[in-house]
């Protein structure tokens, strides 16, 4: 496992890699990678993340003041130079979160997510069910997963999958 920091400096770097080799698949996770949403997270008092209360911080004002991450340079140059990638998140993509991409240079060959408010799997589990069911064993030798989260970095690597980890002092 690759661990690097969410700086133009890695962007750079990881696109240029993945332009280097057409045969790498990239996936991205979104919050703590591409953007910056701490300003809507709660946290329960172990230090997890309030998955209710950040629902309800998820209307369409406050996902419009998400930030962008340095490392979002990479998929917005994918998406300019039409390079194939993907997206998976533990969010619920709802309409104001594919707008927010979408204004941010943002558009994936295709996004795995939660399926629906009452998707309750732990963030990991999630992934790797999204990610067993869209790519064959060969795809994901060949994919990388870019993570701010650990689990979900041993998760890929479980899988065989590169897993690039991002650390992410928001959650």
């Amino acid at each position: 496992m690759l661990t690097i920091q969410n700086t133009r400096a890695a962007a750079l770097q990881m696109t240029d890699a993945i332009l280097t080799d057409q045969n790498i698949i990239p996936i991205f996770d979104l919050d703590g990678v591409v953007i910056d949403a701490t300003h809507r997270q709660a946290i329960h008092a172990d230090g997890s993340l309030n998955l209710e209360m950040y629902r309800k911080l998820s209307t369409g004002a406050n996902i419009a003041k998400d930030q962008v991450m340095p490392l979002a340079e990479v998929p917005q140059f994918l998406t300019d130079s039409g390079r194939p990638f993907f997206v998976c998140t533990a969010r619920v993509m709802c309409k104001n979160s594919e707008k927010w991409l979408r204004k941010n240079g943002i558009k994936p060959t295709a996004i795995f997510s939660r399926e629906g408010e009452n998707d309750r799997r732990r963030d990991f589990e999630l992934k790797e069910y999204h990610l067993t069911r869209a790519f064959s064993s060969a795809e994901l030798s060949r994919s990388f997963l870019v993570d701010d989260n650990l689990a979900n970095c041993q998760m890929a690597q479980r899988l065989n999958m590169k897993a690039i980890h991002v650390p992410f002092h928001g959650h």
